[in-house]
């Protein structure tokens, strides 16, 4: 780092602002080139520039920038008119702009005219400004990028790259005189209670409250600083509108970027970390998202290809989303890819489901792209997307479309330096979950953990409010000791929900809530995996963060999925309370649907037909001909509601839940080849063996089976399937 001085820091900061903001305006000139203001705001970036370089003795900058100014001077005053070429040659000037004032920034010096010659970009500035009086030629010459390189030679040697780390715009924050002046008060009051303090010299009646007061000035003083480090998202969205107009050039697409929440704000840091994995994104879905206007013209959708960008804060985190309307991920293409690299087998992929299968693009060098090009590859690098998001505590997940397009979600933390966390016990160790995550406590007595804790195949499942809940105990999956209180006192479930994954984490014991300072891990402990970071907890003791997102993972509890997973068929067949207890007994899963008499009827479905338990908002199900669909992950599942669920449910407003199972039919394994349908019930009662009866035509014409001592008939739910329907 080059000797600056604070003058020359403060001009940094603020002429590289005014050139972010020059680049954003040159993109949208572009689309209204008859926009004054847009041009008025690029114009005074420049001069701006110019203004200040003669005071500071930066010569070189100066030059160059009162170039520009001319040639933006004769656009301003109508003498010449905003076309692509113009356009291409304002984004050089700006580029040849930034990369002295990063040379600045990391040495001190512009650089001497011996090394670094701005004539050709001078000359072109002066090239567009005669096009104007019909001199020129009527394109600009591909002249200016030779100056622009060796501007940045510099830069990166010395620091490793154009945009150094640690440069002036990412050293400095702007923030709001009022909050400053707030956290001046704030600071003033903590200096009184803490000679109040003092002065008490440990007087017990007074001390409790002055705790109180020192506790709420700390507090206070803890969200004015979160406060002055929020800076608003569009800070990063500013850089891709230029990036994505030079990309489609280079592909030889239309594409254009839309962006909405820019004010939603995050903590300066995490701004910084996530940069580099949303570039990545957004440059994703240009190159290989989006396709060309050929191929989009063909398939029915507009020439010019569109990219979302969006913000929005949801349950304590920031949530970045990257949206395109290209072609989407080949599901096809990615399994065949998995098994040819090993990565899955072939009967693994078959029983993918189309939203696991796009999971696969996160494995380290995975891509399903014909040709690996300079620009990027769906695939490749996504895996350090998802490194360095998860670095900060965040999360990264897609979804997709074929032919429609891909989203992908985001998900980091508002903050990294401190959090509101609840401290559990586990094995004779503390440890600290993010309250964020949690969505309810539940103490269950060890007498009534016998009725609650239910098993499918080896997964274990709490009913809570008769909605099964996949079980994940702490103690087990890391190893430790079990302090033996479940056999006489039970234990907690703390019920946690992360990027639609819901689950509960069983402990032994809950401590206070506290507000936690994240401090992060060293290598060894990171790469186990389990751990978002660490932190001294108020005893004194110190106690590891979990990742409620990679707890889930080991566990198996899928994602976007709030009810119990279905084991594969290897786990039904395992040992547990579904296992079967003869070679002719079968697992079921029972449920109840509707009211016959004055009882609630009970059914029952082979369990080799249930793949799923989903809980289904109403506002999801929609009608076609007065027959309930639902769009689910990929597929249009016709729903049965032979108890009148739905009914019921419609008027209890758009938020309320249907319990639905999602049965597959014969054809094969794997979501392409087998029919699937969802049956809606009131509520799954448990999971019990059942023995098929010989048919007797004589006492019914349908098959009868034997299920927990109770005669059931066999009906067909799909061509070759079966439905049991209890009749005891």
């Amino acid at each position: 780092m080059g000797d600056v001085d604070e003058l020359t820091k403060e001009f940094l900061a603020e002429s590289l602002e005014g050139l972010d903001r020059m680049d954003r305006c040159l993109t949208d000139l572009e689309q209204r080139p008859h926009d004054k203001d847009l041009l008025g705001e690029i114009f005074r970036s420049v001069h701006t520039i110019k203004g200040t370089t003669g005071f500071l003795g930066f010569e070189r900058l100066e030059r160059l920038a009162h170039a520009g100014e001319t040639l933006l001077g004769s656009l301003r005053d109508g003498r010449l008119t905003v076309n692509p070429e113009l356009v291409g040659g304002l984004l050089q000037l700006l580029d040849g702009l930034r990369a002295i004032l990063r040379l600045i920034d990391l040495t001190g010096k512009e650089g001497s005219r011996a090394t670094d010659d701005d004539s050709e970009l001078i000359a072109l500035m002066e090239h567009l400004n005669r096009a104007g009086d019909g001199d020129g030629e009527s394109s600009a010459q591909p002249v200016g990028r030779s100056l622009v390189a060796a501007s940045e030679e510099k830069p990166v040697a010395a620091g490793g790259s154009a945009v150094a780390p640690g440069g002036a715009s990412e050293k400095t924050l702007r923030i709001d005189v009022e909050v400053l002046n707030r956290m001046m008060n704030l600071v003033g009051e903590l200096v009184l209670t803490r000679n109040q303090i003092i002065q008490s010299n440990g007087d017990s009646a007074t001390f409790p409250q002055l705790a109180r007061r020192l506790d709420s000035v700390t507090a206070d003083l803890r969200e004015t600083v979160m406060q002055a480090r929020m800076q608003p998202v569009g800070h990063v969205f500013g850089k891709f509108p230029r990036m994505v107009r030079d990309l489609a050039l280079s592909c030889g697409k239309s594409v254009r970027i839309e962006f909405s929440g820019q004010q939603t704000g995050l903590d300066k840091s995490l701004l910084e970390a996530i940069k580099d994995p949303l570039t990545h994104a957004v440059r994703n879905a240009v190159d290989h998202g989006i396709e060309e206007p050929r191929t989009r013209a063909l398939a029915g959708k507009p020439a010019e290809g569109t990219v979302h960008l969006r913000a929005y804060q949801h349950n304590g985190s920031v949530v970045i989303e990257v949206e395109d309307d290209g072609g989407g991920i080949p599901t096809a293409r990615v399994l065949e890819k998995a098994v040819e690299r090993g990565l899955v087998t072939q009967e693994q992929a078959a029983e993918m489901t189309e939203r696991e299968a796009q999971q696969l693009i996160f494995q380290p060098g995975f891509s399903t792209a014909a040709k690996v090009t300079h620009i990027s590859g769906r695939g490749v690098g996504m895996d350090v997307v998802v490194a360095n998001v998860e670095k900060v505590g965040g999360t990264v997940e897609v979804e997709s479309h074929e032919g429609k397009g891909t989203l992908l979600r985001l998900r980091v933390p508002l903050t990294l330096a401190i959090v509101r966390a609840l401290v559990v016990r586990s094995g004779g160790q503390s440890f600290c979950l993010p309250q964020s995550s949690l969505a309810e406590l539940v103490y269950v007595p060890w007498r009534e953990a016998a009725t609650q804790v239910e098993w499918i195949g080896d997964a274990e499942l709490f009913r809570l409010r008769d909605q099964l809940l996949p079980m994940v105990r702490l103690d087990r999956m890391l190893g430790l000791e079990s302090e033996g209180t479940r056999q006489t006192h039970g234990f907690y479930l703390v019920v946690l929900e992360i990027d639609g994954c819901r689950y509960g984490l069983v402990v032994d014991d809950l401590m206070a809530p506290e507000e936690i300072v994240v401090k992060p891990l060293s290598p060894v402990l990171r790469e186990i995996g389990l751990f978002s970071g660490a932190t001294m907890l108020g005893s004194g003791s110190l106690a590891m963060i979990l990742d409620i997102a990679t707890v889930g993972v080991r566990a198996g509890v899928r994602s976007l999925s709030a009810e119990a997973v279905m084991p594969d068929q290897s786990a039904k067949a395992a040992s547990g309370p579904v296992a079967a207890t003869s070679s002719s007994s079968s697992p079921f899963l029972i449920f109840e649907d509707h009211w016959s008499g004055e009882r609630m009827e009970r059914l029952a479905l082979p369990l080799s037909v249930v793949v799923r338990i989903e809980s289904v908002a109403m506002k999801d199900v929609e009608y076609v001909g007065g027959r309930p669909l639902l769009q689910y992950r990929g597929e249009l599942l016709p729903l049965e509601d032979r108890g009148g669920v739905l009914r019921e449910l419609a008027g209890m407003g758009a938020d309320a839940t249907a319990t639905v199972l999602i049965c597959q039919g014969p054809g094969g394994a794997g979501r392409v080849a087998a029919r699937r349908m969802g049956m809606v019930v009131r509520r799954v009662v448990e999971v019990a063996n059942g023995d098929l009866m010989e048919s007797n035509a004589e006492i019914c014409a349908e098959r009868l089976a034997m299920v927990n001592e109770r005669l059931t008939v066999v009906h067909e739910a799909f061509p070759g399937g079966e439905r049991l329907r209890d009749v005891a």
